[in-house]
C-alpha cells in the first residue's frame, strides 16, 4: 500500500490506486494452453486478475481482455515499477461457478508500445469522466446507448430519455 503521493500511475494528474491479484517477472506462463506459450521471452512480466463467471460463454477473449481499462492500468503499472521489461503478459484466471467446466486462463503478451497505445484510450475515457463529473443534469451527459441492455438492463431506464429513444429506434 502506498499514499496518493507515491502512486506510480497517474491518469491526467490523478493518482490511480488499485489492487493487483498477482504480479511477477518469472518468465513463465502457468496455465498456458500451448507448450510454446509456457515460457516468455526474457524481461517479461505478468499481471493476473482472478475472475469468476457462471459460464464460459461470458469469458473474454485474450484480445478483449488485454484491451480493458483494468488490464491496461495493470500493464502500465508493471512497466512503471519494472522499467527493464520488454513485454507484459496480462491475464485473467477464470473460475467457472456453475457446471463442471474447469478453471481456465486467458492471456495476452503485450509490447510497451501496445500498452501506450491502449493508455491513450484510457486517457480519453478519463477526460470524458472529468468532463461530466460536476454535471447536475443527466440530459447534459452524453448517453452510451450500447450499454442500455448490459448486465440485465440499466437501473435508470425507467426515467432515462436516452434509453427511451434507444427503445424507439428498434421500431424504425
Amino acid at each position: 500500500q502506498v499514499s496518493l503521493e507515491e502512486a506510480p500511475i497517474q491518469l491526467l494528474g490523478i493518482p490511480v490506486l488499485g489492487f493487483i491479484d498477482l504480479a511477477h517477472a518469472r518468465g513463465t506462463n502457468q496455465g498456458a494452453q500451448e507448450f510454446e506459450d509456457a515460457f516468455d521471452p526474457p524481461n517479461t512480466g505478468e499481471v493476473l486478475d482472478w475472475k469468476t463467471s457462471k459460464s464460459i460463454r461470458w469469458l473474454k477473449t485474450a484480445r478483449e481482455m488485454s484491451k480493458t481499462i483494468q488490464m491496461t492500468l495493470y500493464a502500465k503499472w508493471m512497466l512503471k515499477v519494472l522499467p527493464r521489461l520488454e513485454h507484459v503478459r496480462v491475464s485473467h484466471g477464470y473460475f467457472i461457478t456453475a457446471g463442471s467446466d474447469p478453471p481456465r486462463k486467458v492471456s495476452q503478451r503485450l509490447l510497451p508500445e501496445q500498452v501506450e497505445n491502449q493508455w491513450e484510450h484510457v486517457e480519453r475515457v478519463g477526460r470524458s469522466i472529468i468532463d461530466v463529473i460536476g454535471e447536475t443534469e443527466a440530459k447534459n451527459i452524453p448517453a452510451n446507448r450500447e450499454a442500455c441492455g448490459a448486465f440485465g438492463g440499466c437501473p435508470h431506464r425507467a426515467y432515462c430519455t436516452a434509453g427511451q429513444e434507444n427503445g424507439l429506434v428498434k421500431f424504425f
